[in-house]
């Protein structure tokens, strides 16, 4: 996976976050591994998740989208906010399938 497909969604979030008021980063490494991955997939749920982080977020708060490598030679992508966050309970719940 390169930084091209992060870079080329970059607009539409930097929107987003602004239409909601909420300060925008987003960080790459560079380069990144290569990664076997569908982009609409992928796509998919960075949206839904950064729909839920300006949701969760007041106004005024941050939101960062991060793509790192990681020790195994795949990438870690995360959304991370300053937003309300969840209960551990609720965390348990939301990853079960």
């Amino acid at each position: 996976m390169d930084t091209a497909y992060l870079d080329s969604r970059q607009d539409k979030y930097q929107r987003l976050c602004d239409a909601a008021r909420h300060t925008f980063r987003m960080r790459c490494e560079s380069p990144l591994p290569e990664v076997s991955a569908d982009p609409s997939r992928i796509g998919q749920i960075i949206d839904n998740l950064l729909a839920n982080a300006i949701k969760f977020t007041p106004a005024g708060g941050g939101i960062e989208i991060a793509a790192v490598a990681n020790a195994e030679g795949g990438v870690d992508i995360s959304v991370a906010d300053s937003g309300i966050g969840m209960d551990p309970t609720d965390i348990e719940i939301a990853l079960q399938p």
